[in-house]
């Protein structure tokens, strides 16, 4: 063979080694399950979740169905049904969950119950109490989710897990709200001096005492007062930090006295902490302040509208939830409502899963999360 084809030759395999490796590349980037382009279903990357469910006497018979819609035997489940409902009401309630079901005893835990007032810091003690308990319960869980018995899912638990397991590592979602926003309510809730009155350790009705005068501890904060919805889902290693960790603890302290601490607590722990990175700025729930097509000005005020409103036999929040994308929405007012059936079929669809499936990505990517502006230094160890 002449010198000429034996360079002929070489170009030849060479350049179909290169066709290979470049069509090897391109097939694994567009079929990988770690593309950023799609997600397969993979068993090995699924998920434990972790689910803290608070129950007031206005949702004692919302339980049952939430629980059979979001129960799986590789989750946990600890429930907090509020002192202040009948002992003998709780009873019964306890009761009817364990016979729901045989297999709920193996992982649902029904917690001590404390009186909880809904705008103290007794929320978030609640909340601690919870991690701590699931973490102790429990050892393969990796992500944790607050809901209240007016919540309803609009996502299965399956793919719930699903997705948490395929975005971003170890993420921490949160609906942040505005820091002009977060400032402006730090002045009336870590401001001023309030007192919860379930820190009296007593069964006694909690409630939220003004005192009438200034917190001095708001003029000299050397951390970034952080505000979101009440409602989040945080990694397992987050909820570890959160209950055991000096700076939470120093911060459970300097939060003690403040209003509506549930929304200032956790997201501001993340984010004056190694968890700012972590965070993606939504609580993954859908929550309506405002009816539908009329402006903000028109909002509810303090408290969301119920979804489950019928309105000349319509439900107009339909729509909304429809198009939402979330796990969860909330609030729903009657047990057993007609429109938590609307919300089985949405929950279970292909459309919703595929939707949420998109955002993940982006998620992932990066594409959605809003860059958390970085603070000075993170103040929290």
């Amino acid at each position: 063979m002449s010198s000429k084809a034996i360079i002929h030759f070489r170009l030849f395999c060479f350049y179909g080694i290169m066709n290979c490796f470049f069509y090897r590349m391109y097939y694994a980037e567009k079929h990988s399950p770690n593309s950023s382009i799609d997600y397969s279903l993979r068993s090995k990357e699924d998920t434990s979740l972790a689910y803290f469910i608070q129950v007031s006497s206005s949702t004692l018979d919302h339980l049952p169905r939430l629980l059979d819609r979001i129960w799986e035997p590789s989750n946990c489940y600890a429930i907090h049904v509020d002192a202040k409902v009948d002992g003998g009401e709780y009873q019964m309630l306890r009761e009817r969950i364990y016979n729901q079901h045989k297999s709920y005893k193996g992982n649902i835990y029904f917690m001590q119950r404390e009186p909880v007032t809904y705008a103290g810091i007794s929320m978030v003690l609640n909340t601690l109490n919870a991690m701590q308990l699931l973490l102790e319960k429990k050892l393969n869980w990796n992500y944790f989710i607050n809901l209240s018995g007016s919540d309803y899912p609009i996502l299965s638990a399956k793919h719930q897990r699903f997705l948490l397991a395929n975005g971003p590592h170890r993420a921490n979602y949160f609906h942040l709200c505005d820091q002009a926003h977060a400032n402006k309510s730090s002045k009336h809730r870590l401001g001023a001096f309030y007192v919860d009155h379930s820190l009296g350790f007593t069964n006694r009705t909690g409630s939220l005492q003004y005192l009438g005068m200034k917190n001095p501890i708001h003029a000299r904060l050397g951390f970034v007062y952080v505000k979101a919805e009440a409602w989040m889902v945080t990694s397992r290693s987050f909820a570890s930090y959160a209950t055991s960790s000096p700076s939470s603890r120093k911060l459970l302290a300097a939060s003690s006295y403040s209003k509506i601490s549930d929304e200032m607590f956790f997201p501001t722990l993340a984010y004056n902490s190694n968890f700012n990175e972590t965070i993606v700025p939504t609580g993954l729930r859908s929550v309506f302040w405002s009816k539908p097509n009329v402006s903000m000005q028109e909002r509810q005020g303090y408290s969301p509208f119920y979804v489950d409103e019928n309105i000349n036999g319509t439900w107009p929040w339909l729509p909304l939830i429809e198009n939402s994308n979330g796990f969860f929405v909330r609030k729903i007012r009657e047990p057993n409502s007609p429109i938590m059936d609307k919300c089985d079929i949405i929950a279970n669809s292909a459309k919703t899963f595929d939707k949420l499936k998109k955002r993940f990505v982006r998620f992932k990517a990066g594409t959605e999360s809003r860059k958390q502006e970085q603070p000075n230094k993170h103040v929290f160890t």
